[in-house]
């Protein structure tokens, strides 16, 4: 747990270096848009985006009790044992592909 939140800590502060150098990249491009309104003419380059962050790492999960699966409903092969909830079984997919039968 104690390394999870240290690199936690580390990945907030990547995050809010980023943001700062975003910040003061903006700044430098309000006064260059600022500028060239005044000269008539395109600011010079594109205006800075703020790029996607690190995304959050997961939390550490305690184990489960031997025995039991999380999220499991002992339905292992539902998908493979249902044919179609419709009851429409005509072996045509969703997509207009025909689904070959093995029988």
């Amino acid at each position: 747990m104690d390394i999870w939140k240290q690199e936690e800590k580390r990945r907030l502060e990547r995050n809010n270096a980023r943001r700062i150098a975003f910040h003061k990249a903006m700044s430098l491009w309000t006064e260059e848009c600022a500028q060239a309104k005044d000269e008539g003419r395109r600011p010079g380059w594109a205006r800075p985006k703020l790029r996607k962050l690190e995304s959050p790492i997961p939390n550490p999960v305690v184990d489960s009790p031997k025995g039991e699966e999380a999220g499991r409903n002992g339905d292992e092969n539902e998908d493979e044992n249902n044919e179609d909830d419709t009851g429409n079984n005509d072996g045509m997919q969703s997509d207009g592909s025909v689904e070959e039968s093995l029988a």
